[in-house]
């Protein structure tokens, strides 16, 4: 419970510091800034993969991922935002084989959920690239996957990832290459801590999209 409110700590205050810079550079006038619309909408597409723990690295490695995400512009440079991201983990056939030779493998891949709500600051807004720090808290869901027999009268288990929810934080950094007017590419590796998660620990991501200015 201590990690999960220093946590939430730690994203506000970080939240609260890239907004007071962000309303700093907003005292400078830019008619550009005032003409561009407050709302914009990411889309990403990539590759998830679990780092941690040895109970779902055994049998699973990463896979491609998708995310969407609504951005408001609460000043010039930062933003915050929701946003909902799912990843697909493969299932390790071969790895499965090698543990348990004798035993048909039943692979059974799994979805990677998370639902977070995020804060964003740009830097060098008018450059050709724009890059940019994120943070985000949410909620991750594995869909789990089971693989349980019964063998004279005894329960044998070969693998058990629950299906459960837990808190989430993301850090992300990522490079903006505005190509025409309310529309821009983006580049982006992330880490994701899951707390207190016996089977999924920490995460990296990496991803390529665009975001649009409604």
């Amino acid at each position: 419970m201590r990690v999960c409110l220093w946590l939430a700590a730690m994203t506000l205050m970080l939240s609260v510091l890239a907004w007071t810079g962000a309303a700093q550079s907003s005292r400078v006038p830019d008619a550009s800034v005032r003409r561009s619309s407050r709302v914009s909408l990411a889309v990403t597409a990539g590759y998830a993969a679990p780092q941690s723990k040895q109970s779902l690295t055994q049998f699973w490695k990463g896979g491609p991922g998708a995310s969407v995400c609504l951005l408001m512009r609460a000043a010039p440079g930062f933003w915050v935002g929701t946003g909902l991201d799912v990843s697909a983990l493969w299932f390790r056939k071969s790895s499965f084989a090698e543990a348990y030779p004798a035993v048909e493998v039943q692979a059974k891949n799994m979805a990677w959920l998370n639902l977070y709500l995020l804060s964003r600051y740009g830097f060098i807004p008018g450059g050709s690239v724009h890059p940019y720090v994120q943070v985000a808290i949410g909620g991750s869901r594995l869909t789990g996957a089971e693989y349980k027999e019964v063998i004279d009268s005894v329960r044998v288990t070969y693998y058990e990832i629950p299906s459960r929810t837990r808190m989430a934080l993301t850090c992300t950094g990522g490079l903006e290459i505005p190509v025409a007017r309310g529309f821009s590419l983006l580049a982006e590796a992330a880490v994701r801590y899951v707390h207190n998660d016996p089977n999924m620990g920490i995460g990296l991501l990496i991803s390529g999209g665009a975001r649009i200015t409604l």
